[in-house]
Order: C-alpha cells, then sequence, then structure tokens
C-alpha cells in the first residue's frame, strides 16, 4: 500500500458498526474492502458479557489490521433493541501514513462524541496532520505516566489502566510518541471487562478497565490516573521513552552499539546495561553482569559497534572470575561472543584461567561446579569453542605437576559417573609425569566404583604403579601381587614396577612363601634382591625345592660365595646338592661350580661319595676329585680311612702326577706324612720322591729315617735310593735310610770308598776346567741340548722346577744353569736356562749369544703375556704362536700412523707338534701347581713390542685394532727371540724354535655401555700360574720332540 500523504493530509476511511437485524454487524462505510469489514465486526463489539448492575460507559480501542491501523470509539447503544448492544465508530488508517501521525488529538478528535441517529451516507476524511505537533515535557510528569513508560520498558503485557477518556488518551499519547515509530504499528489496545477475556492474550500493549470493574482485577497491578501528582523524569531511559533524543547519554548509548530501536522487547534490559555501565567498576553482582554481557550479545550483535562499551564488561568480567565472585561459567557458554571483539579469546583466556585456578586451589575446591562444566564440555551436543577451552585448560593444568592440581583431579575421578571419569582420563597426558603425580596425591580412600572404572585405565596405558595402588586399595596384598603379575607378565624385569611395588610392602616371609608357591620368574629375581640385602633369608632354604634352588642359584650369581646366607648349615646344603645330582635332579651350574671351588669340593666325608664321581659333571668332577682326595689324604694321615676303602677315582687322582707333585711341595718340611702317603699308595712314582727327597732342607728322625729306607727298599725306588745316598753325605740323619736301601744304589769305586768311609770329604765335580780362562760342562751324552730363555723370574722359577741335577753354567760372566729334563725315570734331554729380561733387543742379543754358547738343538722362549681377547685366551691358558708380528714399525704422520709391519715365526715340527698336542690334556700332568680353575692350550697369534698394553683401547691398542686385529696375545720378547734365532748361518740353522705363552691378564675391554670392564683382570698370583702352565706345555713339546730319539 502506497503512502496516501497529499499536502499534509492523510486519508482517513471510517465505518460504523452496530446492531442490525437484532446482531453487531458493519452499518456504514467509506472504504471497499469486505476483508476487513468482516473481521472488524469482531473487534468493534463488546469484548464480554456485561457485569449486571453496572453501566458500560464509551471506551476506545486501536490495533492494526491487514494492511490498516484502525482506532475505534465504542458506546453503549441504549436505542438498541437489545440489552448490552452497542455502537462502534471506526477510523481506517493506511499503516504507512502512521508515522505522520504525531498528535492522537488528530484523530481522535474526529470521533462521534454520542451515538449518532443517522447511521448510514458516511464519508471518506481528509485530516490535516502539519502543524499539531505534539509537545511534552522531558522533566515532569503524572506519577501514572511514569508508570506507564516503566511498564512498558518492563515488558509487562498488557499494560492494566484505569482511568477517564481524557487519561486514556494521554497515556495512549506518550506511548504513542515513543521515539521509535516502528512500534505504532505493533500497538494494540483496547478495554476488558474482566481477566478472564484477556487470557493468553500476548499481543495487547495496553487495556483500559472501567473505574467500576476494578473489583474484578483485585489481583492484578492497575495503573490509576488517580495517581497523578507531578515525578520528576530523571531516568534517560524514561526521558528518551518521553521523546527526548537530543543530548540523551541512554540515546548516545543505544546509538554506539547501533540498536535496532524497534525491538522494544529489550529496553529494559538495556537501560539496566547502561545504568551499570557508569558504575560497571564497582559492579560486583555476577549474574547481572553475566546478563548484561548477554543483552549487549543481542542488541549489538556485530563485533564493531560499542567496542568501547562492550571491553569495559568483558574485563570486568575477568575480574570477577579472577576475585571468585563469578562461578557461573556453565552460564559463559551460551552467549554469543562473536559481538565482542576478540571476544572469543578473551573468554577462553577468562575459562582457562579459571579452571587452572580452581584446579590449583588448596582449600575451597569447587568441585560440583568443576565437574558440572566438564559434565558439559564432554557431553553436551552442541560443541563450542567453550567446550573446547574447558578440555584444554584440564590439559594444559594436568601437564603440570603441582600437587594441589593432583589432589583435586583425584576429587573430580571420585565425584564424577564412570563415562564422565573416562572422558575426563583422555585430557590427562599420556606419560609417566603424569602417573608419577596421581600416585604421589592419591587420596587415603578411593571408592570402589571408581577403583573399577580407572584400574581398566591404568591397565591399558601401562600405568603399572598407579594400577598397583588401586589394587592394594581393594584386595588382599596376596591376590592384588597375582593380578599385577598376570597384567605385567610380558612385560620384561625392568619394566615390571608395579610388581616391585606391590612386593615392597610384602614382609619376607610372605614374599618367599609366594615365590616359592609360583615360581615366577620375577618374583625369583624380586626374593633374591632382597636376600642379596638381607644374607639371613637363606636361612630357610631348602634344595629339595626346585623354585628354592633357583632362587639360591640366583643368589650365587651375585655373591660368588657358596657360603655365605648359609652359614652352620654349609656342609648340610652341600650334602643334599650332592643328593640331588646322584638321584639326577637338575641342579643349576653355578651351585655345582662354587662348591667345586670351595672348601666344601671335599666330599671326603659325604655318605654316598662313592656314587658321585659318574654324576658329577666332567667339568667340575676334577676339581671335587682333587680336593677330596685332599681330604682323604689328611683322613689317611690321621688314620681314619682305609685305603682299601677308598674308590678308584681317588686313588687314581691321589696317584697322579699333578696331585702327588703339589702334595709334596704343600708338605716340602713334613717327610713324615710323605712317608706315610707312598706306604699306602702303591703306584706312586719313585722319580717324585727322589725330587723330594733331593730338595729337603732338614734333617729327620732315626724313626723317620729307618721308615723312609725301608718304604724305598720295598719299593724298589733306585732314584731315591740314589738319592739318599748323595744326600747321606752332607746329612748325617739320612745315613740309617741308606743302610735299608743301599742294595738298590750301583756305587761306583770312589763311592763305595767313600761309603766305607763315611767321615771322608768326598764331592763330585760338576765341571771340568781345562783352562784358567774357560769352563766345560759336562753334558749326558745322547741327549739333545735345550735352551730355555725366560724375562723374568716366576717365568724362570717355573720353568727351573722340571730341571733335577741343576749346576751353573755360566759363560763370559753371563749365568746360566744347566739340568737334565727326566719324565717317569727317562732323562729327554739337556736343558740350560736363562733369565734374561724383557724387550726385543734384548731378547734378541740373549738369544744370539746363547746360539753362540751352546749350539743347541732346540731353543724356547717360555713366559707370561697378556690376553687381547678374552674370550679365546683367559688367564691360565697357553698360546703356541703361529706367527709374531712386530707392531712397532711403521711411519707416523699428521694424523695417522702407517704400519709396515716385520713378522717372525716358529719352526715348523713345533708348530704341528704344538697343534696336535693342544687337544690333549696330557700335557697337564707336567703342571706343578693346584690349578683352581680349568686351563687350555692352543695356537694364535703374538704381537710383540716394547711397549705394555694395558687397555684395547689405548693408542698401541688402537693400532692393533686397525692393523693387527687377529692378534690374540701381546708381548715384548717374542719377535726379537724369533727373529734372532731364525736368522742363522749354516752351522746354528736347524735349530728348533718355539715359543710358549701362559695369559697372566687380560687387557682392558671396550664395553657397550662405555663404562670401564670391573671384572679381575689380574688375580693374585696370576704370574705364578701363567708361568707354571707355559712351562708344562713348553716341556711337553720338549718331551715329544725327544722322547723316542
Amino acid at each position: 500500500m502506497e503512502h496516501s500523504l497529499v499536502e499534509n493530509k492523510i486519508i482517513v476511511q471510517q465505518a460504523y458498526y452496530g446492531e442490525l437485524n437484532k446482531g453487531h454487524a458493519c452499518l456504514a462505510n467509506s472504504i471497499d474492502n469486505p476483508d476487513l469489514i468482516s473481521q472488524l465486526i469482531t473487534f468493534t463489539d463488546r469484548p464480554d458479557a456485561l457485569i449486571p448492575g453496572i453501566e458500560l460507559t464509551p471506551f476506545f480501542s486501536g490495533m492494526a489490521l491487514l494492511t490498516y491501523y484502525v482506532f475505534m470509539k465504542t458506546f453503549p447503544d441504549a436505542s438498541a433493541t437489545r440489552a448490552g448492544m452497542v455502537f462502534t465508530h471506526v477510523l481506517i488508517i493506511n499503516q504507512n501514513d502512521i508515522d505522520a501521525i504525531n498528535n492522537l488529538d488528530d484523530i481522535f478528535s474526529h470521533f462521534v462524541d454520542t451515538v449518532p441517529g443517522e447511521r448510514t451516507g458516511i464519508d471518506t476524511l481528509h485530516i490535516d496532520v502539519s502543524e499539531k505537533k505534539y509537545v511534552s515535557s522531558f522533566e515532569f510528569q503524572p506519577k501514572f505516566i511514569q508508570e506507564i513508560i516503566n511498564s512498558f520498558l518492563g515488558e509487562v503485557s498488557p499494560i492494566l489502566f484505569s482511568g477517564d477518556d481524557d487519561s486514556f488518551q494521554l497515556v495512549l499519547q506518550k506511548i504513542w510518541n515513543i521515539p521509535v515509530v516502528e512500534l505504532r504499528k505493533r500497538m494494540k489496545f483496547r478495554t476488558s471487562f474482566t481477566p478472564s477475556d484477556i487470557e493468553d492474550r500476548n499481543d495487547l500493549t495496553i487495556v483500559s478497565i472501567q473505574k467500576e470493574f476494578l473489583p474484578k482485577w483485585s489481583d492484578r497491578p492497575v495503573i490509576q490516573s488517580e495517581n497523578n501528582e507531578l515525578v520528576e523524569i530523571v531516568s534517560h531511559a524514561e526521558s528518551f521513552f518521553l521523546g527526548n533524543k537530543k543530548d540523551n547519554p541512554f540515546y548516545l548509548f543505544l546509538v554506539d552499539l547501533n540498536v535496532n530501536l524497534s525491538n522494544i522487547s529489550n529496553y529494559k534490559q538495556i537501560d539496566k546495561v547502561f545504568n551499570h555501565l557508569s558504575s560497571i567498576d564497582k559492579l560486583e553482582d555476577a549474574d547481572s553482569l553475566r546478563q548484561n554481557i548477554r543483552v549487549l550479545s543481542l542488541i549489538s550483535p556485530s563485533s564493531i559497534d560499542g567496542v568501547e562499551i562492550k571491553g569495559k564488561f568483558i574485563k570486568r568480567l575477568d575480574e570477577l572470575v579472577n576475585m571468585g565472585l563469578e562461578t557461573n561459567i556453565k552460564a559463559l557458554r551460551n552467549i554469543n561472543w562473536s559481538a565482542f571483539t576478540d571476544g572469543e579469546i578473551n573468554v577462553k583466556q577468562i575459562l582457562s584461567d579459571f579452571i587452572i585456578r580452581e584446579l590449583s586451589k588448596n582449600t575451597q575446591f569447587q568441585l560440583e561446579l568443576i565437574v558440572g562444566l566438564f559434565d558439559i564440555a564432554f557431553n553436551e551436543q552442541e560443541k563450542t569453542f567453550w567446550h573446547t577451552t574447558i578440555r584444554d585448560a584440564f590439559k594444559q593444568a594436568t601437564s603440570t605437576s603441582k600437587i594441589a592440581i593432583f589432589k583435586n583431579i583425584w576429587k573430580i575421578l571420585d565425584y564424577s559417573e564412570e563415562t564422565l571419569l573416562i572422558n575426563i582420563f583422555t585430557l590427562i597426558p599420556y606419560t609417566t609425569g603424569s602417573e608419577s603425580s596421581l600416585l604421589d596425591n592419591i587420596p587415603a580412600v578411593v571408592q570402589e566404583k571408581t577403583s573399577k572404572t580407572i584400574v581398566s585405565i591404568f591397565k591399558d596405558r601401562k600405568w603399572y604403579l598407579l594400577h598397583a595402588e588401586i589394587l592394594l586399595r581393594h584386595m588382599e596384598i596376596i591376590n592384588a601381587l597375582k593380578s599385577q603379575l598376570k597384567l605385567e607378565e610380558k612385560e620384561k624385569f625392568d619394566k615390571s614396577i608395579g610388581v616391585k611395588y606391590i612386593v615392597e610392602k610384602l614382609g619376607d616371609n610372605q614374599l618367599i612363601d609366594l615365590t616359592l608357591s609360583t615360581c615366577d620368574n620375577k618374583l625369583i629375581q624380586i626374593t633374591v634382591d632382597r636376600i642379596l640385602k638381607k644374607k639371613s633369608l637363606l636361612k630357610e632354604l631348602n634344595v629339595d625345592i626346585p623354585c628354592w634352588l633357583n632362587i639360591w642359584s640366583s643368589t650365587l650369581k651375585h655373591t660368588k660365595s657358596i657360603t655365605e646366607g648359609i652359614e652352620g648349615n654349609e656342609q648340610k646344603v652341600v650334602d643334599s646338592i650332592l643328593d640331588l645330582i646322584i638321584a639326577e635332579n637338575p641342579v643349576p651350574e653355578i651351585i655345582i661350580e662354587l662348591i667345586a671351588t670351595s672348601i666344601y669340593s671335599d666330599i671326603s666325608n659325604y655318605k654316598n661319595r662313592d656314587k658321585c664321581w659318574v654324576k658329577i659333571p666332567s667339568k667340575y668332577r676334577v676339581l671335587f676329585l682333587n680336593s677330596t682326595a685332599t681330604g682323604i689324604i689328611k683322613k689317611y694321615l690321621l688314620d681314619e680311612v682305609d685305603v682299601a676303602l677308598i674308590e678308584t677315582s681317588l686313588v687314581d687322582v691321589i696317584s697322579s702326577d699333578s696331585f702327588i707333585t703339589n702334595y709334596l711341595y704343600e708338605h716340602r718340611e713334613n717327610i713324615e706324612a710323605v712317608i706315610k702317603v707312598y706306604d699306602g699308595f702303591l703306584t706312586l712314582k719313585d722319580h717324585f720322591l727322589s725330587d723330594y727327597v733331593k730338595y729337603y732342607s732338614k734333617s729327620i728322625t732315626k724313626e723317620q729315617s729307618i721308615e723312609l729306607g725301608i718304604l724305598v727298599n720295598k719299593k724298589k725306588f733306585k732314584q731315591t735310593a740314589r738319592i739318599i745316598y748323595d744326600k747321606s753325605k752332607k746329612n748325617d740323619s739320612f745315613k740309617i735310610s741308606f743302610e735299608y736301601c743301599k742294595n738298590l744304589v750301583n756305587l761306583k769305586f770312589m763311592e763305595k770308598v767313600w761309603s766305607g768311609n763315611r767321615k771322608s770329604n768326598f764331592s763330585q765335580p760338576s765341571v771340568n776346567y781345562k783352562n784358567n780362562n774357560k769352563k766345560e760342562l759336562y753334558m749326558t751324552k745322547g741327549l739333545p741340548t735345550v735352551v730355555i730363555l725366560t724375562a723374568i723370574q716366576e717365568e724362570y722359577n717355573a720353568v727351573r722346577m722340571h730341571l733335577k741335577d741343576i749346576n751353573d753354567a755360566d759363560k763370559n760372566n753371563t749365568s746360566y744353569e744347566l739340568g737334565i729334563f727326566e719324565f717317569e725315570g727317562t732323562e729327554i734331554a739337556n736343558v740350560i736356562i736363562r733369565e734374561c729380561g724383557a724387550k726385543n733387543t734384548i731378547a734378541a742379543q740373549e738369544t744370539e749369544r746363547a746360539i753362540q754358547y751352546f749350539k743347541p738343538n732346540c731353543m724356547f722362549f717360555v713366559g707370561i703375556a697378556g690376553s687381547r681377547k678374552p674370550n679365546d685366551f683367559s688367564v691360565g691358558d697357553v698360546i703356541f704362536p703361529e706367527k709374531i708380528y712386530s707392531y712397532e714399525g711403521g711411519k707416523s704422520e699428521e694424523n695417522s700412523f702407517k704400519a709396515r709391519p716385520d713378522l717372525a715365526g716358529v719352526s715348523y715340527s713345533l708348530l704341528e707338534l704344538a697343534k696336535k698336542e693342544r687337544r690333549k690334556e696330557d700335557w697337564k700332568v707336567l703342571i706343578k701347581k693346584k690349578l683352581k680353575k680349568p686351563v687350555k692350550a692352543n695356537l694364535g697369534i703374538i704381537a710383540s713390542g716394547d711397549k705394555i698394553v694395558e687397555h684395547y683401547n689405548s693408542g698401541i691398542g688402537n693400532i692393533l685394532t686397525e692393523h693387527f686385529n687377529d692378534t690374540s696375545v701381546v708381548e715384548m720378547e717374542g719377535f726379537g727371540f724369533a727373529n734372532a734365532a731364525g736368522r742363522q748361518g749354516d752351522e746354528t740353522s736347524d735349530i728348533l724354535i718355539g715359543i710358549v705363552r701362559g695369559i697372566s691378564d687380560v687387557i682392558g675391554q671396550p664395553q657397550e655401555n662405555g663404562k670401564e670392564d670391573q671384572a679381575d683382570r689380574r688375580p693374585d698370583g696370576v704370574k705364578g700360574l701363567a708361568s707354571d702352565t707355559a712351562a708344562a706345555f713348553a716341556f711337553w713339546l720338549i718331551l715329544k720332540t725327544y722322547q723316542n730319539k
């Protein structure tokens, strides 16, 4: 519909409604609009039945209908044929023209004053609205007008008013003149008789109530015109609605926010926001502030509008949250934060700070509030940044290790339902740090329902410590441990921290009982650790229980002591182990090994000893046999054992060369013990006793002399008899012995003379002096000559022990000794020995000198060396070299060393012989000292130089690795010796050359973890051991070379 305003006049159509044919209908009209005329029938009638006894007075109505706005004045019609009939005069205005109407009196003045007699022939009106603007005071108004405005702003619908026509017209004028013209179209007013006729009528703006009808409205607030005293208008909003825009702060406030002024429903709230703005820094009512922010987001949805105003409210929100005055964080999620500059960013920070601050509280933690926030954050269907921020803030909080945070997390977990609890755990970092923080701050009591849920989470996350702690809260400790063991069964021991955690709370007996009942490997290891700290726990050891055996054997790998922890029960335990071995029950090797190398390897008192020898592993049988043989001998010396009852295995050991050699050495000053053993054991050899007597340093008693002579004579020991004869010449205590065995000695003429005259000073020269300057050696004819050089005293002593009839053989002021090497009574070789000192140059000089002096058939360098490859050669082992490197030749450049190696070798025949004999055990009969560990002989490669190599990664060690990596052993003389011995002319070119080294130490080895290998690389007495094994193998090669020649 177009605007009808022409020359400041608007077109107003008219209509009359009243009684027609005893009904209410349109009587006359000036507008051709049947729909409008028809719809007006309802609105022009009275609203309800009249209350008896009350006379109706004229009343006004108005509303938008179709494209028109209609004003109506209704009168009671006394001329009607029916009681209660009314007459209504209707003025109809185009809706587009109502903005031109400022003074409603321009309209109301055209209503009829009374019911007209003539009700037909009505015409269109043209009303001038140009100079009739309504002027109102902005400062003072009747009280009822202020009440009307406030009710209107307060969204009271409908406003109830009672007053005369003039007062009602004034009210309508005030509402009509609100500065928002668009509101006029929504204005709807009418009269009402009782509350029932406006029930559920939310479209009414204001309802007039005739004074006589007021008793029916006693329970409703009705504004009355009688309250007409003038009041001052101080509210900017009220002033604005009275039409004041000029310099009105409220209006400027609306403009700044770019508020849609036609939306009357928000004005009351807008007024509150406006009033709070002036004192925003003092506003402490969080609900009001939050509502203000919500209103701002609705009335000013663009972030570019009202930036400063909105910023003040956001700032105050942050302050109230920080002050703890705003805790209804949930209410913030439904606000349109896009209406604010950086609204989401600011609220995210406020929300995040709030969550972290709450979680960090030591006291007054708002548990229900936080749980409620998490519940919404996870379970609300429509997610926004608000929900994400809560989750992110929780993640941020749990990434720290603050005690208060994790104490509060436990409160949250214990308060939450299962689904929420599971969701919350998705925010806790999947780290051991989180597990530790939760464990450190776990409360004294955790609800069972919570435990059932989180124990599965801990299981999935492999948070074994927390899992274990929760099990302990709700299960017996044994059951908890069994459950934890099952959970961690696939984990390596060092990862089974939950099991260890529970075990820490077990008593010693509980731990041992559970370990024995389950024989779980992890529990065994933990039990071992417990035993290592408290050795007395082994007092309960029962080796008949396989699991106890496993525990004990694992402990022994650490202690290396068979007695530690079982003091007082050692023999009983060892006997039980032997019972198991005889019964062929499994016994861990470490137990057998440690028994074999302890004093308990002497099983001479064990009742089933004879059954052991075929059951004890061959690897350790020799050690048991040697130790038990020693024990048997001791018992024999005390007359506690009958030789006839000793099992063959032990007799064979006692009769062995190595055992009797050691026995004679140990009893080197106790001849009576030697005589008794030789008397009891039939297979002992003559030459060992002869050596013993020869070097016996003490005098013997008459009884001992008689026993010795009888023994030698009985056994027909010719060598010993001869030595007794020689001994008796210098030691009278042996003369009686000789008398008992002299029949075994073939004396030469002069010896017979001496023998007949005991007082003569007869001596047998070992050398013959052909002149004053040169000394000729008397060597046994028919025997080869062998020269053996050594570097140090231990080596020299080990070699010397294999010789008899030793005499000085000095040459040119250089010390040598000459002796006979004999095996089982047969002389094998003349052997010349010298301790020459260390280093290759010295060895070369001494080799050349010895060759020139003695023209030997064979020459050996015998001594000790360091193993570079302990897996190939360990302490006590013997190496015969395939070749010998000189590693020091080369060219040293700025950052590198370029090797120029030199090479020496041994005689092919000796190399082949060594290759064959190394595989056998026979050579070990020549070892003089008792072995405490197995040893072997083998071929290998030697590197020789003048440096002592202490570590694999030393300077020389690195040269060896780079240029001579096949080297097994390092020493300091072999190359000089072999090189000099091999460079001979025709006269001496057929010398057999050999080098034998015993391993005395292992050079420091590199480790994967970068740490130095702390194993004992040079045990006590090892030089003697290495020298002894080297000498034994060297003499064995001499024996095998010349035995049948």
